[in-house]
């Protein structure tokens, strides 16, 4: 089998992260799962990683934040943010249209590779 990507999947609740991990390795990726900013920044101390799925609520410290320092440690990082909560994901203002901000994506079944290669070959602005 060749080199597989890796997907880190961050999220607080552990039956989320186990069924996110499961399902990603089910999809071919070499999923490594994290429940706090802490794990991630460890994870990312010794393995880099292809794509990041983030979610946005957890207690302590925002997905967002969990984003970013992501993308301070490993520039160019893709991040997917998710959240069961819908009022947590909104379009940006004209202001930030410029700024990374969530947007609401909806993966079915088959298409997450598909986006995974999309979020790491898109052009930069």
């Amino acid at each position: 089998m060749g080199a597989r990507e890796y997907i880190l999947a961050v999220d607080d609740d552990a039956s989320v992260r186990e069924t996110s991990r499961n399902m990603l390795d089910d999809l071919g990726y070499q999923a490594i799962a994290a429940d706090n900013l802490d794990a991630a920044l460890s994870t990312l101390s010794h393995q880099a990683i292809d794509v990041a799925i983030i979610d946005l609520a957890m207690p302590d410290v925002s997905g967002l934040n969990v984003g970013l320092e992501l993308q301070r440690q490993q520039p160019g990082l893709p991040i997917v943010y998710c959240s069961g909560y819908p009022d947590l994901i909104e379009k940006p203002s004209k202001t930030h249209e410029r700024q990374s901000a969530p947007q609401q994506a909806v993966f079915l079944p088959g298409t997450l590779s598909q986006a995974g290669s999309d979020a790491t070959h898109q052009p930069s602005a």
